[in-house]
């Protein structure tokens, strides 16, 4: 659990091009990173839905 002092890890930089980029990552590679992680957001509750289902 993070704490409300925000002292989490920090996971983005501010590019030259003022672009945030995952660090370790190109700006290609986090653009790619964030389309699917917000496409698998909204695949996995219908995902649980089919397999409750099936039981």
């Amino acid at each position: 659990m993070t704490s409300p002092t925000y002292n989490a890890p920090r996971r983005y930089f501010v590019d030259g091009g003022g672009r945030r980029v995952l660090i370790g990552l190109t700006p290609e590679e986090t653009f790619e990173f964030e389309r699917l992680d917000s496409e698998q957001a909204q695949v996995a509750p219908d995902a649980g839905e089919q397999q409750a289902r099936a039981l």
